[in-house]
């Protein structure tokens, strides 16, 4: 589906940093537009795809007590770790620390 396609790109490109829609709908071979409506026909948004990606691969990559907080942050596309504890804190409303020493 086109959900999971955009998905996987995202997941390829979240190190990187973020790959923007313009960029991705390029990638798909589509407008932007179509890209945007296409999904919105699904019942999603590009950005939901980001956010939720994002939620996903950073518990699974605190889930692994030998990856340092900083090195979660570069491998989901964050400047910093302090930038990605503050997105996590908005979500979760505990810090990854906290996370992190619930789940062990």
């Amino acid at each position: 589906s086109l959900p999971d396609y955009v998905r996987s790109l995202v997941k390829a490109h979240l190190a990187d940093g973020h790959l923007k829609i313009d960029e991705l709908a390029e990638i798909a071979d589509m407008s932007t537009r179509s890209l945007q409506r296409k999904l919105n026909e699904s019942g999603s948004s590009y950005l939901q795809i980001v956010e939720k990606t994002r939620f996903e691969l950073a518990c699974t990559h605190l889930d692994n007590p030998s990856m340092k907080i900083k090195d979660v942050a570069a491998a989901l596309g964050y400047a910093n770790s302090q930038h990605f504890a503050r997105y996590f804190r908005r979500h979760f409303g505990i810090s990854p620390r906290q996370y992190r020493s619930q789940k062990q």
